[in-house]
């Protein structure tokens, strides 16, 4: 197999039964065939080792377990063992297009970083919906420096977020790793540390992956304890990001306070989850916190145009009324885990 065309795709796994032999089989049948596929068992405890071992004997596949340490630490382990010219990741609940591969290596020879579109699928109960996100108008080739001219719209669509509708050359890699004390975000993190690194990118008009949406629904339903800390440290990076290469413009900085203080919005639906171990004090002392935050008080007026009812706690966070915030989102949330039951 010539190395030069070898394709490394890296997956982290744990607990996957239901999904695993469908997203390893995507991979397998890429119309692309100069592919090694690294699955990395993150200390799954149903069926997902026996279900991988199954594969062992593909000379494509390399499979590792370890203990339950975080996609962030398998995909570091990943970055490792590779051996491919190029890389790209898919996550053990996702499905690629049969020539996902094919689209992006042709796309990366004459750039850095090739990025394509993808279908966002969600199930709920009986449901099935799938909506598409792709560049649209904005595919071609940029320079680094034309393509961050686009940021606010690519940031906008969810185009710079993730990492499986992506392809990565290897060399440019070398030296990154995804930090694994951040259990949200690490893939915006890894993707502004790549950026950093190239100077082309292409962007193709087509999705390459279908990405269940069932965990992201999740983080407002099970309460995640450092949530406020990771949505903080993204925000943080990816301004200094854009301020270290000149891109702080006035369409930037309204995406990135618009897109975080939504996320801050997700912060409080963390502190009002059915599953919170938290007590009504508790609540209130994390509430106080949030509102007394420099950043969170310097995003509320963005806040306030997400909708009616972030418009009336934004104003009780720009007063700082603690007690009366809580109250409020208590009794909102309240009303929404209803509806959405």
């Amino acid at each position: 197999m010539n190395r030069q065309a070898l394709v490394s795709i890296i997956m982290p796994v744990y607990n996957a039964e239901e999904t695993i032999e469908t997203s390893i089989n995507s991979v397998l049948n890429q119309t692309y065939k100069a592919i090694e596929l690294i699955v990395i068992n993150d200390g799954s405890t149903d069926k997902t080792d026996r279900l991988c071992e199954r594969y062992a004997d593909d000379p494509r596949v390399k499979y590792f377990v370890q203990e339950n340490a975080g996609p962030s630490t398998a995909r570091n382990l990943g970055l490792r063992e590779m051996t491919g010219s190029f890389v790209t990741f898919i996550d053990s609940d996702d499905t690629f297009k049969t020539n996902a591969v094919e689209l992006m290596h042709e796309a990366i020879k004459d750039a850095d970083l090739v990025i394509a579109g993808y279908e966002n699928v969600k199930r709920a109960h009986d449901l099935h919906s799938t909506n598409q996100v792709t560049p649209g108008l904005l595919a071609g080739k940029y320079s680094k420096d034309a393509f961050l001219d686009q940021y606010s719209e690519l940031f906008d669509s969810q185009l710079v977020h993730y990492l499986w509708h992506k392809l990565y050359r290897s060399e440019k890699v070398e030296g990154l790793a995804f930090d694994d004390s951040v259990k949200i975000g690490e893939d915006l993190l890894f993707n502004l540390a790549y950026l950093k690194q190239i100077d082309k990118l292409t962007l193709i008009d087509k999705p390459v992956i279908e990405h269940v949406k069932d965990n992201e629904q999740s983080l407002t339903k099970t309460y995640q304890p450092d949530l406020f800390e990771y949505r903080k440290l993204t925000y943080l990076k990816s301004k200094a990001f854009l301020i270290d290469h000149d891109k702080w413009t006035h369409t930037n900085e309204e995406t990135l306070n618009h897109y975080f203080s939504k996320k801050f919005f997700t912060v409080l639906k963390n502190y009002f989850a059915s599953e919170a171990p938290l007590t009504r004090r508790e609540k209130r002392m994390l509430s106080a916190r949030l509102i007394n935050d420099t950043l969170v008080q310097e995003l509320t007026p963005w806040f306030r145009r997400y909708s009616r009812t972030s418009n009336v706690l934004g104003y009780l966070i720009m007063k700082r009324k603690v007690r009366a915030f809580t109250d409020s989102a208590k009794v909102y949330f309240w009303l929404v885990s209803i509806i959405e039951r």
